[in-house]
Formats: structure tokens, C-alpha cells, sequence
């Protein structure tokens, strides 16, 4: 039960962490066409059917909004890995 729904979730998170790299990676985003290339990138991906984004593009508005958060959608990964290494090494203690 610990484990419950974590593949799910890690999907969830890793699916948005990717599509937010590659819209870092556009290098013209004349007539861009935001859900076209969601459901493009997703597709390449093997995104599966049954499991959906955590947030959609739409909420990443802060990721692009300037250069002072450049550090991505990621960033939340590696934010609870740091967590759960920090949260491990105070339970050792």
C-alpha cells in the first residue's frame, strides 16, 4: 500500500517534465500551435492512453513567462527526490 499509484504518478509528473524540455527547445514558436504539439510530442513519447498529464501546458505559463525561472517543470521532480533524501538522512539520525 506505501507503493500505491506511484508509477501512475511518476508518469503524470515525468510526461509534463518532458513536453515542458522539448517547448524549452523550440527555437521559433511562430504559429505555434500549443495543442497540436501536445498531442504531437505526447504521441512520440508512448505516452499511454489511460493516464493523463498532471498539468497541462496551459499551467506552465510561469516556466515561460521569464528568464528568472528558467529551471523547468523538472524541477519539481528533483525537488522530491532532494525531499525524500533529506527526509531519509534526518530518520537515520
Amino acid at each position: 500500500a506505501k507503493s500505491f499509484n506511484q508509477g501512475f504518478e511518476a508518469i503524470e509528473y515525468t510526461s509534463c517534465a518532458l513536453l515542458d524540455m522539448a517547448m524549452h527547445q523550440l527555437e521559433n514558436y511562430d504559429d505555434f500551435d500549443l495543442e497540436k504539439f501536445e498531442k504531437e510530442e505526447l504521441e512520440r513519447l508512448g505516452m499511454p492512453k489511460g493516464i493523463i498529464m498532471r498539468h497541462r501546458p496551459a499551467h506552465f505559463q510561469h516556466l515561460f513567462s521569464s528568464s528568472h525561472y528558467a529551471a523547468g517543470y523538472y524541477v519539481y521532480l528533483w525537488a522530491e527526490v532532494l525531499d525524500a533524501d533529506a527526509f531519509a538522512a534526518f530518520k537515520e539520525t
